[in-house]
């Protein structure tokens, strides 16, 4: 994986004084995602890359030399939200399906289909101890999914 993210010099010619340094990066290219991207998040852990796809389905990348993504598939429509736990062992998608899945990032199992919204899920949200999901739906819907275990 080539490429670095820099500060460029606070004493940029031109600059104003007192003015933030801009940030100058070369961006990266994972191949993979052979459909249109609907949404984007890096792990919290700062592990994995992933992708939501217009095909309904999740490209998951590891961060260091370039490779192949795992692929998740299940959502039988675009996925248009992610959101992965603190410790990185669970991924949430949201599609237009009105689906919420929960999968395992290294196994790429899914570990649960949620169902009960009518239109799209458009956000997703985990809690800071990966217990509780909420997921948002295009007519303004929110939901609040208990993950813990029986």
């Amino acid at each position: 994986m080539a490429g670095n993210v820099t500060p460029s010099s606070p004493a940029t010619p031109g600059a104003p004084p007192g003015t933030r340094p801009r940030w100058d990066s070369k961006p990266l290219r994972f191949a993979g995602a052979e459909s249109a991207v609907r949404a984007g998040a890096f792990s919290r852990c700062g592990r994995f890359l992933l992708a939501g796809c217009r095909d309904g389905t999740i490209r998951v990348w590891a961060v260091g030399p370039p490779r192949r993504p795992r692929l998740l598939a299940g959502h039988t429509a675009a996925v248009e939200a992610l959101a992965t736990s603190r410790q990185g062992d669970r991924i949430a998608s949201g599609s237009r399906d009105g689906t919420v899945r929960i999968w395992q990032p290294r196994t790429g199992r899914c570990h649960a289909a949620l169902q009960g919204h009518p239109f799209a899920v458009r956000a997703v949200a985990l809690s800071a101890d990966g217990r509780l999901l909420a997921s948002g739906d295009e007519e303004g819907t929110i939901k609040l999914w208990d993950l813990s275990p029986p």
